[in-house]
């Protein structure tokens, strides 16, 4: 599966200083809305806060035209990972125009190798950089039942945490609107799913479906006791095995 066969290049900063001047006192270096010079309550009311204080900025450089793209604040990159169970994938939406990205194996579906790798540089104290060389598409299901299929999506082997983006999700004609603590994502006004907020980001947590090559499955550990008493505690291995091979009738589709 080939994205692109032009070179692209992504770059994370996780700081950037302001290096142009204050509209305020001509001085550089720093906002309007943090000049100490400025009149009190002049520059609150015109300049309103962004709605994560704490965005990163990526590049996207695809056939030599440079887009920036906001992204959300990583405070809990670690959480949002660990805290995930086997079964599910959690997704954290952000405003930015790359391929929605991944951090583990297990999440795909299907999974292809990229003719051209992708190259993820990280500006923090120096470079640093990952690399994507494989991409495919995830099979998940919404709370609802409904099924979600996400494809051309970047396995980044050591990234932080999994990104969806909202601007990949309008061009395939759904929509995503944010209020009162959610994101609620719709597909011709019908509600498909919904992320909720965790303190600055919106964290989108779906089941997984299994990869049809059996790279992992995603049938809980509840199922699988289930299935064991069923014949006379098989190990979950062989149990597995049963599953993926569709030996036995009324098994889950796996």
């Amino acid at each position: 599966m080939n994205i692109t066969k032009e070179k692209t290049k992504i770059v994370l900063y996780s700081k950037v200083k302001f290096k142009y001047n204050c509209y305020n006192c001509g001085k550089p270096g720093h906002k309007p809305s943090k000049c100490r010079f400025k009149t009190e309550g002049h520059w609150k009311k015109q300049h309103k806060p962004k709605r994560y204080q704490s965005a990163n900025i990526s590049e996207q450089e695809e056939n030599k035209n440079q887009d920036y793209i906001n992204f959300i604040a990583s405070s809990k990159k670690s959480q949002v990972v660990n805290n995930e169970k086997r079964d599910t994938i959690t997704w954290i939406l952000d405003s930015g125009a790359s391929e929605h990205m991944v951090n583990r194996l297990e999440y795909f579906y299907k999974l292809e190798d990229l003719e051209i790798p992708v190259q993820i540089t990280i500006a923090k104290d120096g470079e640093n950089y990952l690399i994507a060389k494989k991409c495919g598409y995830i099979k998940m299901y919404a709370e609802n039942g409904r099924i979600i299929k996400v494809d051309k999506v970047l396995y980044v082997q050591n990234l932080k945490f999994n990104l969806m983006f909202v601007s990949k999700l309008e061009k395939r004609g759904l929509k995503v609107i944010f209020h009162k603590g959610r994101a609620d994502i719709l597909q011709q006004n019908t509600t498909i799913t919904q992320a909720k907020r965790e303190g600055k980001l919106y964290e989108l947590t779906l089941v997984l479906e299994v990869t049809e090559n059996g790279m992992v499955t995603t049938v809980s550990d509840h199922n699988l006791n289930i299935w064991r008493r069923r014949f006379g505690h098989l190990n979950k291995n062989s149990l597995l095995e049963l599953f993926k091979n569709n030996v036995v009738d009324g098994l889950p589709n796996i």
